[in-house]
């Protein structure tokens, strides 16, 4: 797997494919989105491949490998996170993502 994502050019991003841990292709990074309280991003908005549904996907989780972005989650877990609509992520909605992709505090971001 690649190096730890570090989020240094956000627009450097928009675009890049999202893969799953086994390679198969997730969809494209559109943009990232901060938690309310946040300066850093910390959510990935992806545009799935199959149905153009857009998801958050936890910026912590993500590896990079100079070309595309390997996360441990399938399309699945995707396809049923919590929908997110806006440029920021409420606290609320923070902790239902959190709880779907099995997040607590301080922790890698891998489910």
């Amino acid at each position: 797997m690649g190096r730890v994502l570090e989020v240094r050019t956000p627009d450097g991003l928009q675009g890049v494919p999202v893969l799953a841990a086994d390679g198969s292709t997730l969809g494209v990074v559109r943009r990232l989105v901060l938690s309310a309280g946040q300066h850093e991003p910390r959510w990935l908005e992806v545009e799935l491949a199959e149905g153009a549904a857009l998801r958050l996907v936890p910026v912590a989780a993500a590896s990079h490998d100079g070309a595309a972005l390997t996360v441990p989650y399938s399309a699945g877990c995707l396809l049923t996170a919590p929908a997110h609509v806006g440029h920021r992520v409420s606290a609320r909605q923070a902790r239902r993502l959190d709880e779907h992709y099995g997040l607590t505090a301080g922790s890698s971001g891998a489910a």
